[in-house]
């Protein structure tokens, strides 16, 4: 029996150490968000005139709020769980004391019992916590997901919420989130390439086409200055080539801002250059094999 007891009191300070040692990086953690968060500069996805919209400082303080709601929901979810880890380690020495029997039915029982109470709860609130203590994605953080792009302002223990550009909320469940990919642009560093993709016709001087678009971008006020501007040809077509024009910003909501720019620099610019894309030089005749949509035949008569 004395050897039991000492058994089942070094299990204990196990729980016990285990116990505290969660707590000390669930703590950690949490300063290290907070910090993080604190120190973020840009939180939109689209640059917009709207005073709410605009303002960082809200974003941030509901962030913190959020990060340390985490914090406290993490720790009510260890404790009774690593309390109940030690005093199952404290009870196995003396395991061999009930009958087999009566220790399986009652095992069995809970099992079942909790297991279908609590499974979409607990499905939900772990997904949560793995989120929550995770660098997938944190509040602030510029995101795509189910095609959706928009800025994460919440991560609650069963759910996280997304501010879409055009400022709707999509909500996803926990459970479902950490089961799908997750487009995040600023889970390294905030820095996103604009980009936009035009197309010329094969008659166009492809190298003034370049300088022009080039030009474009570096006259932006989205870019980086000190950062280079790229252009590429993507695609021969039959009727034109296909091009894109990407530079730096500092920013996702500069990105987009950026994309804008570069969008209406090249309509500007062909416009006034005459260069023509493949749809000016595309016409919809019988010479071309297709059938024009708006003929009206004498069966339709």
């Amino acid at each position: 029996m004395g050897e039991k007891l000492l058994l089942s009191g070094g299990l204990a300070f196990v729980g016990l150490v285990l116990l505290y040692l969660s707590l000390r990086f669930v703590s950690n953690m949490t300063q290290r968000r907070v910090a993080a968060l604190s120190e973020r500069q840009h939180l939109q996805s689209v640059g917009s005139g709207s005073a709410v919209g605009e303002r960082g400082d809200l974003t941030r303080a509901r962030g913190v709020e959020n990060i340390q709601r985490s914090a406290s929901i993490t720790r009510k979810f260890l404790v009774p769980l690593l309390a109940a880890l030690t005093l199952l380690l404290a009870t196995f020495p003396f395991l061999d004391l009930v009958s087999s029997a009566v220790l399986s039915v009652v095992i069995g029982a809970i099992t079942v019992v909790f297991g279908i109470a609590v499974r979409p709860v607990l499905e939900n609130g772990i997904a949560g916590l793995v989120i929550s203590n995770s660098k997938v994605i944190s509040v602030g953080d510029t995101v795509k997901i189910d095609g959706l792009y928009g800025v994460v302002v919440d991560i609650a223990p069963t759910h996280t919420v997304v501010r879409l550009w055009d400022w709707r909320r999509y909500v996803v469940p926990n459970s479902r989130l950490i089961q799908q990919p997750i487009l995040n642009y600023t889970m390294i560093d905030l820095q996103v390439m604009g980009s936009a993709e035009f197309w010329v016709s094969h008659d166009a001087d492809i190298d003034a086409v370049r300088e022009i678009g080039l030009r474009i971008i570096n006259e932006s006020d989205n870019v980086i200055p000190d950062q280079e501007s790229v252009f590429w040809v993507l695609e021969l077509g039959e009727r034109a080539v296909k091009c894109r024009l990407a530079g730096w910003a500092e920013s996702p909501a500069g990105a987009w801002a950026l994309s804008h720019d570069i969008r209406v620099g090249i309509i500007q610019a062909m416009q006034s250059k005459g260069i023509d894309a493949h749809l000016n030089k595309h016409q919809m005749d019988r010479s071309d094999g297709i059938d024009n949509p708006y003929e009206v035949t004498n069966d339709q008569r």
